[in-house]
Formats: C-alpha cells, structure tokens, sequence
C-alpha cells in the first residue's frame, strides 16, 4: 500500500462513461489539475513534515463532479468542483419543474 500512496487523490464521477445527467466533461478540467499537482511534489511536502508510514487518508483529495448529482462525493474532499449551468427558457410549453427559478420571463412558461 505504501508504494501506492502518491501525495494526493484526484477523482472525477463516473459522467463520461454515460451518466444522463452530465453537463460537462470533466476530462478538460481534470488534466491540467493532474498536472499541478504532480508538478507540486505533494508526496514530498508531506515526507518533509514528518508524516512517516503514509497512508491514503493523508493524501491531498480533490474530485470533480459532472453535474450537480455530485456522485463522486465533492462535499467531503479537500477540494470539490461540481458542474452547474444556468438555466433558460425555452420555446417548449412549461411543464412546471420551477427549473427557471427567478429568471425573467422569456418564452413560454405559463406556470409563473
């Protein structure tokens, strides 16, 4: 397990692999991230504050989530990014979601 431990743990759901509700893919988000933090020496920084026999829950976790479902648990990480797009009205009758929340009115939504 040891070996296994790399300084930090970066998560994305499970969105580009089919997930319904996905608004954006992560992947574009997901490997400069990689990146900084393989560029940053995680692994060492905690090595030189004295944390021998590192485990997986010393690791720096970050994951990024595909839509506001939030399945890959952002809430609990020490970063989460979760996907969120405004919504707008459409030319389609309403159908009383309250999705448009507190938008102007626009287009066809009688239910407001």
């Amino acid at each position: 397990m040891k070996s296994e431990v790399k300084g930090y743990q970066l998560e994305i759901c499970f969105g580009p692999s089919g997930c319904p509700n996905a608004i954006t893919p992560s992947q574009d988000l997901v490997d400069p991230i990689e990146t900084v933090l393989k560029t940053a020496d995680i692994l060492g920084f905690l090595k030189s504050k004295g944390i021998e026999n590192l485990k997986f829950h010393h690791e720096f976790r970050i994951t990024v989530a595909d839509c506001p479902n939030a399945c890959s648990q952002p809430q609990i990480k020490d970063i989460g990014i979760i996907a969120a797009r405004r919504p707008v009205y459409s030319e389609e009758d309403c159908s009383a979601c309250e999705v448009c929340g507190n938008l102007p009115r626009r287009g066809h939504c009688p239910g407001r």
